[in-house]
């Protein structure tokens, strides 16, 4: 149910997002944001410079949980986190993927690869849940949250870096 919970709604709005962007056509403009965007958010990420990651500052609030029964519970929690869009997201690449998809400039193409953007992320979120589930006493040290966090954004960093790569090319 938790995977569920997280993916469909997540692959719901990133298709309609996909779709709703493929539309734009893309700008040199666009793509130079996007350059600039994935390089300059991969290096601050990939070396640890201190660059605040665009993002909102709220979370699931406890009045949407507190006395739902366990399923109702695992709904929200799944609708509001499983897009990544709609709570405090720790990496800068999920900005990326909105100007990836409005650069495609193909709504069919856009609902497709948002759909599974949508499913990757909500998979991700909801696998990490699962994965807390059996290690709480190790994932109540702040230092291993710390650390895996250390981890993804390197990772993050790295993709972003990567993605700029294969796009500075298009710019010329």
């Amino acid at each position: 149910m938790l995977l569920g919970a997280h993916a469909l709604p997540a692959m719901a709005v990133w298709a309609v997002l996909g779709a709703a962007l493929g539309t734009v056509s893309g700008t040199k403009l666009l793509l130079f944001a996007a350059v600039a965007y994935a390089l300059g958010y991969g290096l601050a990420e990939t070396l640890r410079l201190p660059l605040r990651v665009v993002t909102l500052s709220r979370q699931v609030p406890a009045s949407w949980i507190r006395g739902r029964r366990p399923g109702a519970q695992v709904a929200v929690w799944g609708l509001a986190l499983g897009p990544g869009l709609f709570t405090h997201n720790y990496y800068a690449g999920i900005w990326l993927i909105p100007m990836m998809l409005a650069l495609n400039g193909d709504a069919k193409q856009g609902a497709l690869v948002g759909a599974l953007v949508g499913l990757g992320h909500g998979l991700s979120r909801a696998v990490g849940i699962l994965r807390l589930i059996p290690n709480l006493e190790e994932w109540e040290r702040p230092a291993t949250i710390i650390l895996a966090r250390f981890r993804w954004k390197l990772i993050d960093g790295l993709a972003l870096v990567l993605a700029a790569g294969i796009l500075i090319p298009r710019i010329f």
